[in-house]
């Protein structure tokens, strides 16, 4: 079981189904150089983050006498020795849609069919991907109304099924433990995550999870002020996969107030985007959705964009914003909005 941006023991696609077809899972997450070593900062919140992620799910495999093997290398080399030294019969893992999370998937998936091994992908990060929502004329969406209308609808009809790992945790290959390498070794350094109190893990994704829960009915009102609780605060979690989608819109499907099916909206449009990605892969290579905006004038002036990156651009809320962004990593859902119309516009 290889993971990715799914750093979870529950509600797991592919775990759930390599659990349940296996007689010994081995578990692998990768450090992929050819993502770090493109990294410029080496004080990066997110590589910590995944870092105190595999920490946890290090702690619970080893609980039953398993472990999570983890490494820093190129996922081409890694892994079919990985496969050999274990004599593992297949490869599961969730599907990354990024451009190049796909190519390095399919170049893997080429890799080792060739040592005989069988690979399984799923679907794991959206509700919805891909092409299972369609026009009437089976094409992709490229307006969200209509497409929301059509992902809900199937959404009720079809019911939201939860992938049960705990049942067959005794299929983890029993492992010898050995450590984490150190974010030093990654070539990284310790960031300001632990000040910033930021709750990592799956851990930490439930107690977010659980916390918005009680203001979910709110959420309508409070989502629009910056200065108030009001938003989840579950992105870095929905981006490394620390919680299951699945979990997160049962709980606005259930509750049906005003609050929580606006915030189910919110992913459908995570799930509109992430259709767009797949469907539409020219917007990977830079160039805009909609060709004929490619052909609009910017100034491009270098120094207004240094100070809009630093903050400095003398608009208070604009500065705020991206000083919050600059400290946490994390921008406000109306300051995302505000920021990025100021830049363009």
């Amino acid at each position: 079981m290889w993971f990715r941006r799914d750093l979870r023991l529950h509600d797991n696609a592919a775990l759930h189904s390599a659990l349940s077809q296996s007689d010994n899972v081995f578990c692998v997450f990768i450090f992929d150089i050819n993502i770090l070593d493109n990294l410029k900062s080496k004080e990066d919140q997110r590589i910590e983050f995944i870092w105190e992620a595999l920490k946890e799910m290090k702690t619970s495999l080893n609980s039953i006498k398993s472990d999570i093997i983890v490494m820093h290398a190129n996922p081409m080399e890694a892994i079919p020795a990985i496969l050999n030294k274990y004599n593992c019969e297949a490869l599961f893992f969730n599907k990354d849609y990024e451009s190049y999370a796909a190519k390095r998937d399919g170049d893997v998936m080429g890799c080792v069919s060739k040592l005989g091994v069988e690979s399984y992908q799923f679907k794991d990060t959206v509700l919805f991907e891909e092409k299972e929502i369609l026009s009437q004329s089976d094409k992709p969406y490229t307006v969200f109304s209509p497409y929301k209308n059509n992902h809900l609808n199937r959404l009720y009809q079809d019911g939201i099924i939860q992938h049960d790992c705990e049942s067959n945790k005794k299929k983890f290959a029993v492992v010898e433990a050995e450590e984490i390498p150190s974010l030093e070794s990654l070539g990284f350094k310790k960031t300001n995550l632990d000040r910033l109190k930021i709750p990592t893990g799956s851990s930490g994704g439930k107690y977010l999870l659980l916390d918005f829960e009680k203001r979910i009915d709110h959420y309508k009102q409070r989502r629009d002020y910056p200065g108030k609780k009001g938003v989840s605060y579950l992105s870095v979690h929905n981006r490394f996969g620390t919680i299951s989608i699945r979990e997160q819109a049962l709980i606005a499907m259930n509750k049906q107030s005003e609050g929580s099916l606006v915030w189910l909206n919110e992913l459908v449009w995570r799930d509109f985007y992430f259709q767009i990605l797949s469907n539409f892969p020219y917007i990977n290579d830079g160039a805009s959705f909609k060709p004929q905006f490619d052909q609009i004038p910017f100034e491009n002036n270098l120094q207004f964009f240094e100070a809009w990156k630093s903050g400095q651009t003398g608009f208070p809320i604009i500065d705020a914003a991206m000083h919050q962004l600059n400290q946490t990593g994390f921008m406000h859902n109306r300051l995302r909005m505000i920021v990025a119309s100021f830049l363009v516009k």
